[in-house]
């Protein structure tokens, strides 16, 4: 019995993206992609909006998404079979927002996974059968505001304690067990040598596949053992201004074959999401987007380069909230959305973490190497003010280095 599934990316149906697919252009991207969803058993996207028509979101302090709930038929249209609720956006509408959804899927017949009404709800594995499969998708989030720990409804919870356990258990009820789960760093393209552990532990755990979503961009794959690794999908469909380089909108799509319940073969098909829609790479940039995949992926297997990479995710990141802070306090004159930036630095673990361990490669003196070794590359003048800062922080840090583990490299 061979039976083939689609994972796709981030999938919002709002802004310029609704607006073209409630005109009745949706059909574009629906011809571009058909060839290849009409080859799969299983079509799973992550539906990063509620379909509502509600106009109350849950805050106005952060950008919300939603789609009316017109638009969901352009689900229906497109193949997909499963939509993951599981992000941080279900609940930009609060619960009328995500009860508005659920309803709109199972209008046309979409099943759901990664939300509920409570926090147990809101994890508890999907279970299919489908060509004489029986099927079982983890569908989870990092905690963010959309989180099911945070408001008693929403997003399920992704927190490394429990979730390999709850993989153990699926395995042993299905004859193939997926993790398709909303983590890592927004616009990063590595994952953090954490997501790496925990993915991997999940295939320890019995996962055949683990699926990301969040970045926005792609991040490299790896087969580990019996089961494969794709950390970020990036975008499917969304209305994103262009990124830093060429590749910056890419979107992957990955289609898993199975034979009886072994994965037998994974094909990746790169995609275009710029321009409000979505396209199938032609065969000359196909190879160049392969090309920059391998460099992204074979990172994975070199533990010193990944946490370099980590490093500069860590920087990155910080850079990009305190930008947003200073926007927000000179420019925008917006204090709540510039207080709960601060806010999110201390309670939303992911973001937290990125601190702390900025201050451990700093304090460690493994900041300090990197940039000098990366000195060449980095003569911008953000690149010079790190430098010098990993300097101070260097020699503020010996005290520290005493402490077994302190080091991360």
């Amino acid at each position: 019995m061979v039976m083939r599934v689609i994972f796709c990316g981030d999938l919002s149906i709002c802004r310029g993206t609704e607006k073209m697919i409630l005109e009745g252009k949706g059909g574009g991207i629906i011809r571009n992609l058909k060839n290849t969803l009409n080859a799969s058993d299983l079509f799973i996207a992550n539906i990063e909006c509620p379909l509502t028509d509600s106009d109350e979101p849950m805050w106005r302090y952060f950008r919300t998404h939603k789609g009316k709930k017109a638009a969901g038929r352009f689900l229906k249209e497109l193949g997909v079979n499963i939509g993951s609720l599981a992000n941080n956006h279900i609940a930009d509408y609060g619960k009328q927002g995500l009860k508005d959804t659920i309803s709109v899927l199972e209008a046309h017949n979409i099943a759901w996974v990664g939300a509920g009404w409570s926090p147990e709800e809101a994890r508890r594995p999907l279970i299919i059968d489908r060509g004489g499969l029986r099927v079982g998708i983890l569908a989870l989030a990092q905690p963010e505001c959309s989180a099911a720990s945070r408001l008693g409804w929403g997003a399920g919870v992704l927190e490394d304690g429990y979730a390999p356990s709850y993989m153990e258990s699926l395995s042993k009820q299905v004859d193939i067990a997926m993790a398709y789960l909303h983590y890592g760093v927004e616009f990063s393209e590595y994952p953090t040598p954490r997501q790496v552990r925990l993915s991997r532990g999940l295939v320890d755990a019995g996962a055949k596949l683990v699926i990301g979503h969040h970045p926005h961009v792609p991040q490299g794959y790896e087969w580990y053992k019996n089961g494969f690794i794709a950390y970020s999908l990036g975008n499917f469909i969304f209305d994103m201004a262009d990124g830093p380089h060429r590749f910056s909108r890419l979107g992957l799509m990955v289609q898993a074959e199975f034979k009886d319940n072994s994965l037998k073969d994974i094909k990746i098909i790169p995609v275009d999401t710029r321009g409000e829609t979505t396209k199938v790479l032609a065969a000359e940039e196909k190879k160049e987007a392969e090309r920059h995949l391998m460099r992204l992926s074979e990172v994975l297997t070199d533990s010193k380069k990944l946490n370099e990479a980590y490093y500069f995710t860590c920087r990155n990141n910080f850079d990009l909230y305190a930008g947003a802070f200073f926007h927000n306090i000179f420019k925008k004159r917006n204090w709540r959305q510039a207080r709960d930036l601060i806010l999110q630095q201390l309670f939303w673990p992911q973001i937290a973490e990125l601190r702390i361990d900025l201050i451990r490669f700093l304090l460690s003196g493994n900041a300090f190497e990197i940039e000098r070794l990366r000195g060449k590359a980095n003569r911008d003048r953000k690149g010079h003010l790190w430098k010098w800062f990993c300097r101070i922080s260097f020699y503020l840090g010996l005290p520290f280095r005493w402490i077994p583990g302190f080091r991360i490299l």
